[in-house]
């Protein structure tokens, strides 16, 4: 085992060592999940230089496991037959809620459908359906793209990509 030992520090001796990565921009973002991917897509739409480093191979993090997102009074509900407000979302979140903030929750509910729902929309996501997301909602809310939270990944994606400011970089700690 000695001389193994030996042989393995005398190989690592001779190995090139790993370059290290780049980390140069004006903005560096950890993660590229939905929140990570839509920060870096935002701000190099808006001309910053941006890094987005990832400790995986691919995109999506835990939204890719998610399968959709909730979001109140949109079109795909009214086509289903579903009647939906900000209002009817805040009663319904604020009721069953234990700690959420009011102020947080009212932003959400009077913003998920043009924040959330029509940027997918702009970016070529496409909302299949809706469903109950869980006790909580008195009408469906959770929004589906043919391929759950994918979809919406692959969209912010190919957007981040055609920016020349947006960089990724892959297997990272």
């Amino acid at each position: 085992t000695i001389m193994a030992i030996a042989l393995a520090a005398a190989l690592a001796a001779c190995s090139p060592p790993e370059p290290e990565p780049e980390f140069d921009a004006e903005a560096i973002i950890i993660g590229a999940g939905i929140s990570g991917l839509s920060a870096a897509l935002e701000m190099g739409r808006a001309g910053v230089d941006v890094l987005l480093v990832d400790m995986n191979t691919v995109p999506g993090g835990h939204a890719v496991m998610a399968g959709g997102f909730a979001i109140i009074d949109t079109p795909t509900q009214r086509a289903a037959g579903f009647t939906d407000s900000p209002d009817r979302a805040y009663e319904d979140w604020q009721e069953w809620t234990e700690d959420g903030d009011p102020e947080w929750t009212r932003y959400y509910v009077e913003n998920s459908r043009e924040l959330i729902y029509d940027w997918a929309v702009e970016l070529g996501a496409d909302w299949v359906r809706v469903a109950v997301g869980g006790y909580e909602n008195s009408v469906p809310r959770f929004h589906f793209s043919e391929h759950g939270a994918v979809d919406y990944v692959l969209a912010l994606v190919r957007a981040a990509l055609e920016l020349p400011n947006v960089k990724f970089l892959w297997n990272q700690r």
